[in-house]
């Protein structure tokens, strides 16, 4: 199988091992219980040596005795016991692993073993891991998650791919107003120490997915970069790219370390790969779900030639500004610009571009001059996007 192929098991999985799961409901992470809630129609099959069921689904005390063939499996046990229950995985042929258990390369020398060892038998195996330390795979648009947390059923589901080393960066996304303004995530991964499945294999995946539109990254480290700078520059192209970038400071760094255990590296270093692959990084999650937010709901620009309406000249010297140092144009109007706003304008001050309203509102009404203003500049074909600073 090729990586889209891979990562579909974790998205799409017709059948699911729950591996460690509790045998009691409401505890706050029996993810059979959150599973069934968000609406997954998919076969689940409960492993637990204590339990005969769990909420009506016959459980097992091993995965090798599941009868009927899994497609994913989400592992939660010690971690000293998780490279036995992958190699139970790998035999029962299942090809894709989440691994919710911490305490790996994000804790201590002995964790990085046992971590090096989960990933050595996977692929002796044919399977792919996402985590450890991960809360797993969510994909509203066919009512999946393996995560231990609940979510509502999403009254509208967004095109954004969004792939994280954090739980909660991910509920974020999926939650919404109850933790903050952030609900816009169609599909989301949280690779946690990404030890095997990352960045790059992510981009691939949403590359292809026909249900992705722009792509949001929430990133620590990167265990590749020569491979992530290659793909990158290919899906850049094609889908927009946001990152927020964490780490930035030493003091960052060092919390990563014990976060996910990633290499982190110089910021520096960081910046110059995204901006050598065309990847938008951002500063905050506020400043991500706004990005994000306008790419997927307004379409790309066809070109860079921007046109202005300013209600403050002031302001509008500073807009152009900004726009030149990203390699902008301002071009001039048309001529079918200047003669349907001409009349607007006083003779000492014919419009042009930025568009500043404001002498024009003296003869007219202001809003009826700025709406004008607008429609003209959005009908001139020598402007592919527009900067409106005004209220309407």
């Amino acid at each position: 199988m090729n990586v889209v192929e891979q990562l579909r098991l974790f998205m799409e999985p017709r059948s699911v091992a729950l591996i460690g799961v509790p045998r009691a409901t409401n505890t706050g992470v029996n993810t059979v219980e959150f599973m069934l809630e968000y609406g997954y129609e998919g076969r689940i099959y409960p492993v637990n040596p204590s339990a005969d069921s769990i909420l009506g689904h016959k459980a097992y005390p091993a995965v090798q005795e599941i009868p009927d063939p899994v497609d994913l499996a989400v592992i939660s046990v010690p971690r000293q016991l998780v490279p036995e229950v992958v190699q139970g995985c790998v035999e029962k042929g299942i090809k894709a692993v989440v691994v919710v258990s911490q305490g790996f390369a994000d804790a201590d020398q002995q964790g990085k073993a046992l971590q090096e060892r989960v990933v050595s038998i996977a692929k002796a195996g044919g399977a792919r891991v996402i985590g450890p330390n991960s809360m797993g795979t969510v994909n509203a648009f066919k009512h999946f998650s393996c995560a231990f947390v609940h979510l509502d059923v999403p009254k509208q589901v967004f095109p954004v791919g969004f792939a994280a080393q954090s739980g909660l960066v991910i509920n974020l996304g999926l939650l919404g107003s109850q933790y903050g303004d952030y609900r816009f995530t169609g599909k989301a991964f949280d690779l946690g120490n990404t030890c095997d499945v990352d960045f790059a294999d992510v981009l691939e995946y949403f590359e292809a997915d026909p249900q992705v539109e722009v792509i949001a990254l929430h990133m620590e480290g990167i265990q590749d970069g020569r491979r992530f700078l290659e793909v990158a520059r290919r899906v850049t192209r094609k889908k927009p790219v946001v990152v927020i970038k964490a780490g930035r400071t030493e003091q960052g760094g060092k919390a990563v370390a014990s976060h996910t255990g990633a290499m982190v590296g110089q910021d520096e270093v960081y910046q110059a790969a995204f901006d050598e692959a065309g990847i938008i990084r951002v500063k905050d999650l506020e400043e991500l779900e706004d990005i994000v937010k306008v790419f997927f709901t307004a379409p790309l620009p066809k070109g860079n030639r921007v046109g202005m309406v300013t209600l403050v000249g002031g302001i509008g010297v500073m807009a152009v500004d900004a726009c030149a140092d990203l390699g902008l144009e301002m071009p001039e109007l048309s001529p079918q610009v200047k003669n349907r706003l001409g009349p607007s304008f006083p003779d000492w001050f014919p419009p042009a571009n930025p568009v500043d309203v404001w002498p024009a509102s003296y003869a007219r009404p202001f809003r009826e001059v700025n709406l004008d203003a607008m429609e003209a500049l959005m009908e001139d074909p020598g402007i592919d996007s527009l900067v409106a600073i005004t209220w309407v």
